[in-house]
């Protein structure tokens, strides 16, 4: 009965050093650490990406920023957005309990997956989400082709 405490130590040591193992890499290969923040004081923003047959879309989660604090460029088929989130002027005094939030400027760039057309592009931003519509050039987009009898 003594070992059973023993193997459960084990066991949650083995765990501990998967989990330590598996951050570790995230840094090695990201240069940040699983919870967003990179090494040097930069952020990367969560983002999604879909590919509809006209289009691509893009959503990026920047809560507390304004449109005004977001770039946005469009080359081809490469999509950089870049922008700062500035920390709040805090007081001095202040003790913070948990302070979780990252801040400070990001860059990201998309290689997307189709010929799209720059100039017909589209961005909204509503409730610290980022919207961005890039339709597809008519020759990238899909075609159905009707099959003529006889």
């Amino acid at each position: 009965m003594q070992l059973v405490p023993h193997r459960a130590q084990a066991l949650r040591s083995v765990f501990g050093l998967g989990r330590e193992f598996e951050r570790a890499l995230d840094e090695l290969f990201e240069g940040r650490t699983r919870s967003g923040e990179l090494e040097y004081g930069q952020w990367i923003p969560t983002a999604d990406v879909k590919q509809t047959d006209d289009a691509v879309e893009v959503w990026m989660d920047l809560p507390g920023m304004s449109k005004d604090e977001v770039d946005i460029l469009v080359e081809g088929n490469r999509l950089s957005i870049k922008g700062e989130r500035k920390r709040e002027k805090s007081e001095e005094g202040e003790n913070w309990y948990i302070n979780e939030r990252f801040f400070g400027t990001f860059h990201r760039t998309f290689v997307l997956p189709a010929e799209l057309d720059p100039s017909k592009a589209a961005a909204s931003y509503r409730e610290g989400v980022l919207h961005i519509s890039i339709p597809k050039l008519e020759e990238a987009k899909p075609r159905r082709l009707q099959i003529k009898a006889g």
